[in-house]
Parts: structure tokens; sequence; C-alpha cells
């Protein structure tokens, strides 16, 4: 699992979380062609957060408000404004008819971008004129309450579309990559299609101003013949000799090959 400043990004599938090795300088998850998979995301800052999803170099969920101290897994494309259902996300190999750009870098890449909100302070305030005490108020936190009292979260357990800025949804004819430079296909590539129906649903609200600076995670998805899980490192096997190792082995106890890289999958 990814993280840093707060926020966590990883891959799942059937509820199971992905184990990540660092592959090519880039941190990369593997599981089988034609699977269905679902992106977790976690936000343990104090504050909401927006984040957009990239998948294959294209927006694939945008402007999705997350409330503080909340993870949860998002399984489907959020395409133009349904918010009620879609399809899922589907691993498949770079030669599925439904693959638009085979030749894109950006092929198999998952980016999440995060973004806080911003916190306001009101000024402070004279309470006796005389000897100039002052107070202050509390942060400023919109999302503590609502207007008609009924919450601003859906079943989603606090995963939400924005209403306070546009959202921007895609169509299934724009699931390509901006990028379109060249690469050698590689066996194990493959990019993310359209899958099974998904009755995931989304709500609306509003955001205030993002902080500046965004926080970027990424993982890359290549193709094995089974999903390496977390819990399978428990019985892995180091690809050099073969022998077993232990979870928390850095290197291989047989041959001392760096094991991070060298998982059998």
């Amino acid at each position: 699992m990814m993280y840093s400043n707060g926020f966590a990004l990883a891959v799942k599938k059937n509820g199971n979380t992905l184990r990540e090795v660092r592959r090519d300088g880039r941190m990369t998850t593997f599981l089988p062609f034609n699977s269905e998979y679902s992106i977790f995301l976690k936000n343990n800052n104090d504050r909401r957060a927006l984040v957009n999803i990239f998948v294959d170099g294209t927006l694939a969920v945008s402007d999705l408000v997350i409330r503080p101290n909340w993870s949860g897994d998002i399984e489907r494309f959020l395409v133009d404004g349904n918010l009620d259902s879609g399809r899922k996300f589907k691993f498949v190999s770079l030669d599925h008819p439904d693959v638009q750009d085979p030749s894109s870098q950006e092929n198999g890449v998952i980016k999440a971008e995060f973004w806080l909100e911003k916190e306001f302070r009101m000024p402070a305030i004279h309470v006796d004129p005389w000897d100039h005490k002052t107070i202050g108020y509390p942060p400023y936190r919109p999302w503590t309450k609502t207007d008609d009292n009924t919450g601003e979260f859906t079943n989603t357990g606090g995963l939400i579309g924005s209403s306070g800025m546009r959202t921007n949804s895609i169509s299934s004819s724009m699931l390509r990559s901006c990028n379109v430079s060249k690469q050698s296909l590689t066996a194990d590539a493959g990019a993310t299609v359209e899958g099974g129906y998904s009755g995931q649903s989304f709500g609306t609200t509003t955001f205030g101003i993002k902080e500046p600076n965004s926080t970027i995670l990424e993982v890359c998805l290549r193709s094995s013949d089974k999903a390496v899980t977390v819990k399978d490192t428990r019985n892995r096997k180091c690809v050099e000799c073969g022998r077993k190792a232990r979870k928390r082995d850095n290197f291989c106890p047989g041959c001392g090959a760096s094991l991070p890289d060298l998982v059998s999958v």
C-alpha cells in the first residue's frame, strides 16, 4: 500500500489488498488478465480531501470528496455524471479489442491526486474594548453540519462527488491515454477497460478551496498467473534459488537476493 502525507492508495481484487513490489523503478502490483479490481483510498487527515483518479493516463473518476479519517474502495468509472451506477474496472491484455491505445506508456498506471480542503480561521474579535481581551473562533469546518440536517454523505461511507465545483466525468469513448508515445509491448503489460455492472452510488456536496499543493500516489498494474496479495507474502519464495522466506525478510536467507523485487508470482 502506498502512503504519503496522510493519504493511501492500493489495488484490491475480491476484497484482498494486492502487494506492491518495486519493478523498473516504479511500484508495481500483479493480477491476472480479465480481472476486475477496485481502488482503495484512505484519507487519514483531519480535513476533507478532493481526489482525482487517472487510469491509463485518462481521468476516470473526478472531483470526489473524501471525509476526514475515512477509507474505502472505488470499484467503477464515474461516467457521464451517472452517480447511481456504472462499469467496473477490468484489467485486460493490450490486444483486447476495447483497449484504445495499446502503445501508450501510461497503460497499466493508476494515479490518484489528492488535495486537502483549506481550513479558514475567522478573525479574532474584541470581547472587552477596555482591556482588549480577544477571543478567536475555532477553524471553519463546513462539513460538520448540513442545512437540511440529513447529512451530506451517501451509502458510500464518505466518498461523494462534489457539486460546489463542477464534477467532470468521461464517456466510454474518451477512455484513451493522452500520452501516445510508443513503447515496446511486454508480455505482462495490460490496460483497464469497462467491466461488469456496478451499483456503487455517489452523492453530491460542496467543497471549499483546495490547498495549493497536491499529493500524488501511483501504482502500476502488471499481469501474473495469480494475484499477489499481502497475505501471500507469508509464503513467498525467492525466484533465484526457490527458498522460502518469511514475511519480514528483505533478503533471501539462502542466496541473499533482494526479496522485494524477486517475489514469486
